[in-house]
């Protein structure tokens, strides 16, 4: 069987069981073979061996089984770098990429930067903004011992430094208590799904202390709220993904919390409400 009969038939068998069946079996082939896009069409009259059709059904068997195929890569790519991941972190999403945007946006003017990062997981939020805004000093947590160490492993490929970011284990703002310095800007993408709505085929490989919260997908976010107006008299800017559900409530916590504050919301490509801005 040449490559051209095997995407044929990848596309095939996926074209029931993934959304994107034409992009996930090309996918498979890069990574079984070792090759780029351009190599398969250039190529598509290779004949395959044994052993490299072995390890294209394998991939092709976790994705009939719904695993995501960024685990089956063991990569995703984040604002056009690839970060390694598995199961122990969320997988990075394209509308997530908007917080680097906006990070980018505030500090326009500004040369130096203290950004803190909670819930990092993969750090693709902490390590981009540190390869765009390289004067910033950005400290990142998580709560996982596992998930700290995919980022740390991703920071060294990607930036070629062990020291670049200061990485931190710990629940919401308790590991930054030593820090003496106040942060310009604070950057959560924490769970935010209720468990009992959100239990789709798509999340299934991913971890739940990720994905899920209590109080109807509030209690993190509600948490660290809450110990961001014990810890600062002045609040620093804060940006948070939530689901677009989530909005107006949320809205309404943060100015309970924070009467002074102006909030902005801002949508994905969807037109969803992804994201707030709390400003000061």
């Amino acid at each position: 069987m040449n490559i051209k009969e095997i995407n044929l038939q990848l596309k095939q068998k996926l074209q029931n069981q993934s959304p994107t069946p034409n992009l996930d079996a090309n996918l498979i082939l890069e990574h079984a073979l070792g090759m780029s896009k351009m190599d398969l069409i250039l190529q598509e009259n290779y004949i395959l061996s044994d052993f490299e059709l072995e390890a294209i059904n394998e991939s092709l068997d976790l994705r009939l089984n719904k695993m995501p195929i960024a685990y089956i890569l063991g990569y995703k790519e984040f604002y056009g770098r690839e970060f390694i991941v598995n199961h122990n972190v969320l997988i990075p999403r394209p509308e997530t990429e908007a917080i680097i945007d906006i990070t980018k946006e505030i500090f326009k003017n500004k040369s130096k930067s203290i950004i803190w990062e909670i819930g990092t997981g993969s750090g693709c939020i902490a390590i981009t903004l540190k390869l765009e805004l390289p004067n910033s000093t950005i400290m990142a947590s998580d709560i996982s011992k596992e998930a700290l160490q995919i980022a740390k492993n991703n920071d060294i490929i990607l930036t070629g430094k062990q020291d670049n970011i200061v990485w931190l284990m710990g629940d919401l703002l308790s590991p930054f208590y030593k820090q003496d310095t106040r942060p310009d800007l604070i950057i959560a993408n924490l769970p935010y799904l209720n468990q009992n709505q959100y239990q789709d085929d798509s999340i299934l490989y991913e971890p739940n202390t990720a994905l899920y919260s209590l109080n109807d997908g509030l209690e993190h976010y509600i948490r660290l709220l809450q110990e961001i107006k014990s810890r600062f008299v002045l609040w620093p800017n804060i940006i948070i993904e939530i689901n677009p559900e989530q909005a107006e409530v949320l809205k309404a916590i943060i100015q309970s919390l924070a009467p002074n504050a102006l909030i902005k919301i801002y949508k994905d490509l969807q037109e969803q409400d992804r994201h707030i801005l709390i400003e000061h």
